[in-house]
Formats: structure tokens, sequence, C-alpha cells
């Protein structure tokens, strides 16, 4: 499980703070010699505009956790 807390704006805005919550899976192959280890992660926001998503899914595949 995970919180995030962060902002970004642009030079003309005023900066906006935006939470969110969600979990995380790591899985890698202990049968393999320098496997990639997948990332799942599911998150929703906290607050934010209608702009923002419902929630967010993502999947990547790096070199360490």
């Amino acid at each position: 499980a995970f919180g995030d807390v962060g902002s970004a704006w642009d030079k003309s805005e005023e900066p906006v703070w935006l939470r969110d919550a969600g979990v995380g899976l790591r899985i890698v192959s202990t049968r393999q010699a320098g496997a990639q280890v997948t990332h799942i992660d599911f998150a929703f926001p906290l607050d934010g505009s209608d702009r923002i998503d419902r929630f967010q899914l993502v999947v990547t595949a790096k070199a360490s956790f």
C-alpha cells in the first residue's frame, strides 16, 4: 500500500497539491538471472478536479524494485 502527495504547475499557475492512495504488486521470476521486475500499481485520487481520472492503473517492467 502507498500514499503519494505532490504538485506540478506551469510558470503562470499557482501550485496545487494533490493526494492519492493505492496498492502495488511486484512480480519477479526467481528462476531467471537478471530478470525484470513487473510493477503493477493501482491508485485513486483523494482530491482534485473533474479532469483527473477516478483511478489509475500502471504496469511497467524495471530492472529493480
